[in-house]
């Protein structure tokens, strides 16, 4: 019977707060139970929940707004969004010119992964694809390793530390040397490429900054890894980092002194 409880304890908070996504910017108490079906004192008692939880305020002794927590939610899911939108000019571009699948990876802080957003697969009937919400491995591929050479210290220690084998060819995990060279590399270069000829797969991806310095993510291009030798790879790198730097700019980054730092 308890978790009976909790259960529905815990769909009332969310039916609450999707209300409360499309309320004025001030609300009361009744209008808050009138909007979503519910008895005044079920909503008064869950208020108290999300009072404490900062996700809801106080306006004054009779009415209540979003919460500064509840707005930062938003603000956090929004900004992804943007982008992800944001980023498909650019992804076409580099599709455009190198006829290769171009991918755009998002870092996932929380389980310090990153997750395939937008994908346009190469137009050749060999090709390397890279699926919309494939979870991405950091010590492993040109996307991980673009995003984890720029984490901050404790972070990337952690990655490093929880290196395990690699989900698309069950290879055993690098050295933490071997990847502490690869960070140092990709940092003084700008890409991150990874080639595996034996399994044929090649990549190579820039990292992508947002406003406040930090990496959110990473855009590049996936292929065979036997057709990755035929490029120019001094012209395509080149390429994949000046498309890094414009979307990083173009999500809210402000360039100093040429580069992001960590």
């Amino acid at each position: 019977m308890s978790n009976g409880k909790i259960e529905g304890s815990g769909r009332r908070l969310l039916l609450l707060l999707e209300v409360i996504a499309g309320l004025d910017a001030e609300f009361s108490l009744k209008e808050l139970a009138q909007r979503a079906q519910l008895p005044v004192s079920t909503v008064h008692r869950l208020l108290q929940t999300l009072l404490e939880a900062g996700m809801v305020d106080r306006a004054d002794s009779q009415s209540y707004r979003a919460g500064v927590k509840l707005l930062r939610l938003a603000g956090l899911l929004l900004k992804e969004f943007d982008a992800h939108k944001v980023a498909q000019p650019f992804l076409h571009e580099l599709w455009a010119e190198w006829q290769e699948t171009a991918v755009f990876a998002l870092y996932k802080p929380r389980s310090r992964t990153a997750t395939v957003v937008e994908t346009i697969p190469a137009p050749r009937p060999l090709r390397f694809v890279m699926e919309r919400f494939t979870e991405v491995s950091l010590p492993w591929g040109s996307f991980g390793r673009a995003i984890l050479a720029h984490l901050p210290p404790h972070e990337l220690d952690a990655v490093i530390a929880g290196r395990a084998p690699s989900s698309l060819t069950g290879q055993p995990p690098p050295s933490a040397e071997a990847l502490m060279e690869q960070v140092a590399r990709i940092r003084r270069e700008g890409v991150a490429v990874f080639v595996d000829l034996e399994h044929e797969i090649a990549g190579l991806a820039a990292p992508v900054f947002g406003p406040q310095r930090t990496v959110i993510g990473s855009i590049g291009l996936a292929m065979p890894g036997s057709r990755f030798a035929a490029y120019d790879r001094a012209r395509i790198c080149a390429a994949v980092s000046n498309c890094g730097l414009r979307l990083s700019e173009a999500v809210g980054w402000t360039p100093i002194a040429g580069r992001p730092t960590v």
